[in-house]
């Protein structure tokens, strides 16, 4: 059985649908991903650009080229904060919040 099975219906002015839509895309969700999580009270953030992941790798990459045996623990200290940027951006988590509704 479908875990979401009650519908709404909302009307908006096209303002307030632009915006719906620039703020759903900003955070990388779906607008029901994004509507799920405003109503559990959890704002949700902008996903940071690309270049901030490619910046973030080649940083990690230079610390562990020079120990590699620093490269299991950069790993596992980077576990908790990216869990925590991938949850703010509807990557982790309930898979149902990401996507639309089926």
């Amino acid at each position: 059985m479908r875990k979401r099975n009650r519908e709404v219906i909302l009307w908006l002015t096209e303002a307030e649908y632009d915006r719906l839509k620039r703020n759903a895309k900003k955070t990388g969700l779906s607008v029901q991903a994004y509507l799920r999580k405003l109503l559990t009270q959890i704002q949700p953030r902008e996903a940071p650009p690309i270049e901030y992941f490619e910046v973030l790798n080649r940083t990690e990459n230079r610390k562990t080229e020079s120990r590699p045996d620093m490269a299991s623990q950069q790993a596992e200290a980077y576990r908790p904060w990216r869990q925590r940027i991938d949850a703010s951006i509807g990557k982790a988590g309930d898979p149902g919040d990401i996507g639309t509704d089926r």
